[in-house]
């Protein structure tokens, strides 16, 4: 029996679900938008406390299903802002941190959106996904995670291609006589 969780990395909303033998089980959505910050309470004290939540709540998931490989969806490095781009940054290190002692996939967020979110539900019609948007949006970017990388692993297809181009043109090489 395979057991695999597949995550979607966020800090707001921290995304999983736990497939059994290509079949998902459970599913959950980590939430720290809504935890407020006390009135003298620094940022960092209060980024700390969300990040003990969902490191917390993370530890759980992983005890209770005891998984086997995680396929984690990795936030892109290019924030909007240098506080999304921290915020993504920490939630990263709390999932390498939870499952350090487990084999993990890392996907780019560019490939799991070019697989959509379709083929999981056509993948999974009788899965009792959530009935919040917010909930299931994540939990099948998480799936459709999944999805791409069985057919990478499983099946011998390469991942697709990102389709976005490099920043800029590399440099030539100046030699010097």
């Amino acid at each position: 029996m395979t057991r695999v969780i597949a995550a979607d990395i966020g800090f707001l909303h921290f995304a999983w679900i736990v497939i059994v033998d290509d079949q998902p089980v459970l599913c959950g959505c980590i939430h720290t938008d809504k935890v407020k910050r006390g009135e003298h309470e620094s940022v960092a004290a209060f980024d700390a406390r969300r990040c003990a939540i969902i490191a917390v709540a993370l530890s759980e998931v992983r005890r209770w299903t005891n998984p086997a490989q995680i396929v984690l969806e990795t936030p892109t490095g290019g924030g909007q802002s240098a506080r999304a781009t921290a915020c993504m940054a920490m939630a990263t290190a709390i999932a390498a941190t939870v499952f350090r002692n487990h084999e993990c996939h890392w996907m780019k967020p560019e490939r799991t959106k070019e697989a959509a979110k379709e083929p999981c539900l056509v993948a999974w019609p009788d899965f009792a996904w959530p009935k919040l948007k917010r909930d299931s949006e994540h939990i099948q970017d998480a799936a459709s995670c999944y999805l791409l990388w069985r057919k990478w692993q499983l099946q011998g297809c390469p991942l697709p291609e990102s389709k976005r181009k490099p920043k800029r043109k590399p440099r030539k090489k100046v030699v010097n006589v």
